[in-house]
């Protein structure tokens, strides 16, 4: 077959469930982890490093003899992918952003067993939680690749949820307090949160809270794990917190390795309200990717005093820059291309950088 010379109608078959033809004489229950064998069927999770984990079983799957089948491929099963809870021995806070591999199909462990057993995907959460039904397991991305080793993820996309960012430099990873400079959150063991606006540009990354005593809480650094690398715009995050940013979904900009290179993360799009000051508002709490790229828009949400405003204006081109570094003004302008300064309006200021 020759190389396309005119458009070509492809159908994408990426989606979060998938659909396997189950092994001969296997039977897999619904809610257990699912991998395929080297022949290309589905079989249940197991230590047997020759396995691809997938996902999670929809629902039970009996492919035998005495179901009335039992021949590779008589049945299918559906899988679906994400990030799922499972058992796991001597499981806790630390066990998050590192690699979980296959025990049995409901069990995971942190050792991959001298190579016996395949990769299920990265813990992101550890329920800690007592009156939970999933208290002391891992929630793991199934099929969420390991970059533990360096890897690279040239083309894929880290899909990842963090607490709230954090709006200044930590002075001390070993000692964050726990409600400065959080966007007005307070945070408790467990949480994660993005430093985006470090002095040291290569500690920016997601990192998890330690137990909190006087108000400050040890970080460690969590799925992004030093000595991983990104492609540029690989790895996104969305923030669940925060009186600025909650909502917000950011990404990395640059790529490098984390702990050595800045990611430069920035935030898609993030909405502020603000008054103005004598007709000016300075917006500095928001990080501008380009001067020329990123659009910056204006809307009046509450007028006071705009008898002779004409329009809402930026003062030029915005500053561009990282959170805290980062500038825009807008102003209130009448006929004669100065200020009114008598307009306190509440203005909407949204900010879009990709």
């Amino acid at each position: 077959m020759a190389a396309a010379t005119v458009s070509r109608d492809t159908v994408e078959a990426k989606g979060d469930l998938m659909q396997i033809p189950v092994a001969a004489a296997t039977t897999i229950y619904a809610g257990t982890l699912v991998a395929i064998n080297a022949s290309g069927y589905a079989v249940p999770a197991s230590a047997n490093g020759a396995l691809t984990v997938l996902g999670r079983a929809e629902r039970t799957v009996t492919n035998t003899s005495a179901a009335g089948f039992g021949s590779a491929g008589a049945l299918d099963v559906l899988i679906r992918k994400g990030a799922f809870f499972y058992t796991m021995a001597g499981a806790g806070i630390t066990s998050v952003g590192k690699m979980a591999y296959v025990v049995f199909d409901n069990e995971v462990s942190l050792s991959d067993g001298s190579g016996t057993r395949p990769p299920a995907g990265k813990i992101v959460k550890y329920d800690a939680d007592a009156s939970s039904n999933t208290f002391g397991q891992v929630a793991v991305e199934i099929g969420m690749p390991s970059l533990s080793d360096g890897g690279e993820l040239p083309g894929g996309m880290l899909d990842l949820n963090v607490d709230g960012v954090v709006t200044a430099n930590v002075a001390s990873l070993a000692a964050f307090n726990v409600n400065t400079n959080t966007d007005g959150l307070t945070h408790v063991e467990g949480n994660i949160v993005a430093l985006v606006a470090q002095t040291t540009p290569a500690q920016n990354g997601l990192y998890i809270v330690g137990v909190v005593g006087a108000g400050t809480a040890p970080l460690t650094r969590v799925i992004l794990s030093t000595g991983d690398t990104l492609a540029a715009y690989a790895a996104r995050f969305s923030v669940s917190g925060g009186t600025v940013f909650a909502g917000t979904e950011w990404k990395n900009t640059a790529a490098g390795t984390v702990g050595t290179d800045d990611p430069a993360f920035y935030p898609g799009r993030v909405v502020r309200e603000a008054v103005l000051v004598a007709g000016t508002l300075a917006i500095t709490n928001i990080p501008i990717l380009s001067a020329t790229r990123s659009f910056v828009g204006i809307t009046r949400k509450v007028a006071n005093t705009t008898a002779s405003t004409i329009s809402y204006a930026t003062n030029g081109a915005a500053t561009p820059g990282a959170l805290g570094t980062a500038s825009v003004t807008v102003f209130a302008t009448v006929a004669a291309g100065t200020i009114n300064v008598a307009d306190i309006s509440t203005l909407e200021v949204v900010v879009v950088n990709f």
